[in-house]
């Protein structure tokens, strides 16, 4: 009848809407199974919970039917029944209650740090008591990092102690939040005056606008700052610094802070014044040292013109007052006259070895490479000496790099010293080298009458001769020229004799 099937389709609507109801439940409780936080549902006044998600399960170690015989407290250290209901009455009176950190035991006994969100949903008709719903996240990562974010932040404030400079940082936009100790220290100021700009009434009023500009720079291009500037000390002293300072950028590569230090270096700043300064005076002096170089050069060359012009009218006249006596002239004039222009050729010699001597060390030449066996042979034939006396170069010498004319002004001066004073005809010169390393030793010896050792010394000495002039012509320059030259060029030079025994001079 009408009646039954009226009923049986009320039935059948009602069944299709119960269906369709538990099937979005369903779908709802999935979705909230599969979050990463806790979902507890619990009853206001016994606490009793009567809905968990899955992760609760994972998060605390209980199965759901052990989470539903519990209440909300039994999960809590530190939290009984009667404190628990405390906690929680702001929230029945309407109130809102900010997330809270807390611990929550485990099965194990293990604590969990959380974060919860709890809210009080409350009933919707006579039969609903109304429930509470808290949301409760593990934040054990998340306190992880944040220790070691505090004990990275304390072992950089313990090095920034630690540190001989000033230490300073700021936030992104430069705004000034940390001063280590020793900023405290030289300025002066107490540890409350952080606030950003307090660094600037530090600064030196001609360093203020310089710095300000390059700190905006260094801001907006987010590029390291450094610049040189004064800052006041306690005492009212300004001090010269190096400040320097560079971007720390976060894992998204974005400007987190900035890191900076002070570095006095007024006294370094001082030192390169001062330095500055020698430095000047040292190119003043030595412009004033290379013109006196140039007039005492200049004055030499006068001086030698004007000296050797009455030698050689001496030198003529006696060859004329030969040519006037002529035949009348006895052994004895003519020996007179050859001693005089001897003695006129000892004092041009001379007087062009003073210049030689007073040039070396003054007068720089080029330094070139050098093949000394060429040298050698140049020297040679200049020197003529004559026969059967005997020079022998050894084959393969070097070359070197060394002012060439100062180099053959040695040689010719050890060689020429050994033809002058052998006493044989037929003595020998051997010129020798050996490669020590970083340098090239070369060695003139001879089979002379050689040199006892107490006059080495005088050997070398300016205008002394160990043989009398009127035996052999000398000017008493040579040694000491040798000695005078390679000292100038940073080697030694020594003498290694006996006598009759020849010399060696390395």
């Amino acid at each position: 009848d009408l009646a039954l099937a009226t009923d049986l389709a009320r039935r059948a609507a009602t069944a299709v809407d119960n269906a369709l109801l538990y099937g979005d439940l369903r779908q709802f409780r999935d979705a909230l199974d599969q979050t990463v936080d806790s979902i507890y549902m619990f009853d206001p006044e016994t606490l009793r919970i009567f809905y968990v998600n899955q992760t609760a399960e994972q998060h605390t170690g209980y199965s759901r039917a052990e989470l539903l015989r519990m209440t909300r407290p039994d999960l809590l250290p530190g939290f009984d029944v009667e404190s628990y209901r405390a906690a929680v009455a702001p929230l029945l009176a309407g109130q809102q209650v900010p997330p809270t950190e807390i611990t929550q035991r485990r099965k194990n006994g293990d604590d969990l740090p959380v974060e919860v969100s709890l809210q009080y949903v409350p009933p919707q008709d006579e039969r609903d008591r109304g429930r509470f719903v808290a949301v409760v996240r593990d934040i054990s990562e998340r306190r992880g990092a944040e220790d070691r974010l505090r004990a990275s932040q304390q072992r950089f404030l313990d090095l920034a102690e630690m540190m001989p400079q000033v230490v300073w940082t700021t936030t992104a936009e430069g705004v000034n939040d940390y001063y280590n100790q020793r900023w405290y220290g030289y300025t002066g100021l107490r540890h409350e005056t952080t606030e950003a700009t307090i660094w600037q009434t530090v600064l030196h009023p001609d360093d203020l606008q310089p710095c300000l500009d390059a700190w905006q720079r260094s801001l907006q291009h987010q590029e390291p700052f450094e610049l040189e500037y004064r800052w006041r000390r306690h005492d009212g002293t300004y001090r010269w610094h190096l400040g320097r300072a560079l971007p720390v950028r976060d894992q998204r590569g974005l400007v987190a802070l900035w890191v900076g230090t002070g570095t006095d270096i007024h006294d370094q700043k001082q030192s390169e014044a001062a330095l500055r300064e020698r430095a000047d005076e040292l190119a003043r002096m030595a412009e004033l040292l290379e013109q006196r170089n140039r007039e005492l050069d200049q004055f030499a060359y006068v001086t030698s013109h004007d000296l050797k012009a009455p030698l050689r009218g001496i030198a003529n006249l006696s060859q004329w007052i030969e040519e006037d006596i002529g035949e009348n002239a006895t052994d004895e004039v003519h020996h007179q006259m050859e001693l005089l222009r001897g003695r006129v050729h000892r004092m041009e010699a001379l007087i062009d070895g003073i210049l030689q001597y007073s040039r070396v060390g003054r007068v720089r030449g080029a330094i070139e490479p050098v093949l000394v066996g060429d040298l050698l042979d140049d020297v040679v034939d200049l020197l003529a000496p004559p026969a059967p006396f005997c020079i022998e170069v050894a084959p393969d010498m070097p070359t070197v790099e060394a002012d060439k004319v100062l180099l053959g002004q040695v040689f010719a001066n050890l060689i020429g010293n050994a033809i002058k004073h052998h006493n044989r005809a037929d003595g020998q010169v051997w010129v020798e080298w050996r490669d020590t390393g970083p340098l090239v030793e070369f060695s003139v010896r001879d089979d002379g009458p050689g040199i006892a050792p107490q006059y080495h010394e005088r050997a070398f000495a300016i205008f002394q001769t160990l043989a009398p002039r009127d035996r052999v012509e000398g000017s008493g320059l040579g040694l000491s020229l040798v000695k005078k030259i390679v000292e100038s060029e940073g080697g030694t030079v020594t003498l290694e004799s006996q006598e009759g025994q020849g010399a060696i001079f390395r």
